[in-house]
């Protein structure tokens, strides 16, 4: 057997070292870094939303408007996210909805031009209708992604836990 003693937790805590400070938030919980990575993500994504914005443009305006409200929808998801509190939480849930409606929406109209180009104009409109698959494609990228697994975090028990929302049983 070893010769060594084993220190009492008394004798450790009387030795000179770093002693455990207690800390204003020392029973809080930690903020998941999930937390600041989406708002950070909404804060950029709301930027792009806003320079879209300001280089493309349609001919009636409604395309503009349209992503003013994705931009303002998604930095209300990131606010929600941020003050952790379950009204921020249904913030954050309806922000996240907006922009996937709006991506929907946008989806299903160049959908439609898609089938137009390609039956109404030949092989130039085959061209344009591969260019507006591209577009779906950028869309699903720049508008679907990061609400969608936001959504997915928000709806699961830690991102419920985190803005203190009542878990479904």
């Amino acid at each position: 057997m070893s010769s060594r003693k084993k220190k009492s937790s008394s004798s450790l805590a009387s030795e000179p070292g770093p002693q455990p400070v207690a800390t204003p938030d020392a029973g809080r919980a930690r903020v998941p870094r999930r937390i600041w990575v989406f708002a950070a993500l909404d804060l950029l994504f709301a930027l792009l939303y806003i320079g879209v914005v300001r280089l493309a443009h349609s001919a009636d305006g409604r395309f503009e408007a349209l992503t003013v409200i994705m931009g303002v929808a998604v930095l209300t998801a990131g606010v929600g996210l941020v003050v952790r509190k379950p009204w921020g939480w249904y913030a954050a849930l309806a922000g996240c909805a907006v922009v996937l409606l709006g991506a929907l929406t946008l989806t299903v109209l160049l959908a439609i031009s898609v089938g137009y180009l390609w039956a109404a104009f030949g092989s130039i409109g085959r061209g344009a209708a591969s260019m507006c698959l591209i577009f779906i494609a950028l869309i699903v990228e720049c508008y679907v992604l990061l609400p969608a697994f936001q959504v997915a975090w928000l709806l699961s028990p830690a991102g419920r836990r985190v803005a203190g929302v009542r878990e479904r049983s």
